[in-house]
């Protein structure tokens, strides 16, 4: 088992096998993607994915379960989480706002476009 070295106010990383995610900043993002607080999403797990950007100016927190026993900082950054068919949780990083969304903007595209093609 590995622990990562994601920052936390409260509790620590329980540690990652390998499994959904690979580090506690993802499993953070993810947990704010699911309250809705991202900056912008598209896709579908039916597709090839759903992703989720947050584009943040200022360290951010997230609670991992929910309780307030695991409280992570999340560090300024430009980022898209890729939750997979599968359902694994992917993280990608980017220098700058401009690519985070150009990349966000071609998934919709191609997402868009599936979704056309199967009355989805």
């Amino acid at each position: 088992m590995r622990k990562c070295d994601t920052v936390f106010t409260q509790g620590s990383c329980g540690g990652h096998f390998g499994g959904k995610f690979d580090d506690c900043k993802t499993e953070g993002l993810y947990v704010l993607a699911l309250e809705n607080t991202q900056d912008d999403m598209t896709g579908s797990c039916d597709y090839e994915g759903h992703l989720a950007m947050f584009l943040m100016d200022r360290t951010e927190g997230a609670d991992l379960d929910g309780k307030g026993n695991q409280l992570v900082l999340i560090p300024p950054g430009n980022y898209i989480v890729f939750e997979s068919s599968t359902g694994n949780v992917s993280l990608w990083e980017y220098e700058t706002k401009q690519l985070a969304v150009a990349e966000l903007e071609r998934w919709a595209e191609r997402y868009d476009r599936w979704a056309e093609q199967n009355d989805y």
